[in-house]
């Protein structure tokens, strides 16, 4: 089978796209009543524009073992913004 020009470049796009990491996984550590943590948020809204990955949000003072070990890390730190890959 022949391909055209086009159909060339569209399979060797796909192929590039295919190859590519996968999108970063972003966490943000953030609490209730954080005005700094909102304007985090809408940074990260904007890079999400630019670049888009995978984002995930852990409220450091709910309960449960996630939130206690990073809440004994960040307590007082909040907004953090990590790469957990």
């Amino acid at each position: 089978m022949r391909y055209t020009a086009v159909q060339f470049s569209r399979a060797a796009n796909q192929a590039i796209s295919f190859a590519r990491a996968p999108p970063v996984l972003i966490t943000l550590f953030t609490r209730k009543n954080c005005s700094l943590c909102d304007d985090a948020k809408k940074v990260l809204a904007g890079v999400w524009e630019q670049r888009p990955f995978r984002y995930t949000e852990i409220d450091i003072m709910t309960s449960g073992k996630v939130a206690q070990g990073f809440r004994d890390l960040y307590e007082f730190d909040t907004p953090v913004v990590g790469n957990l890959n």
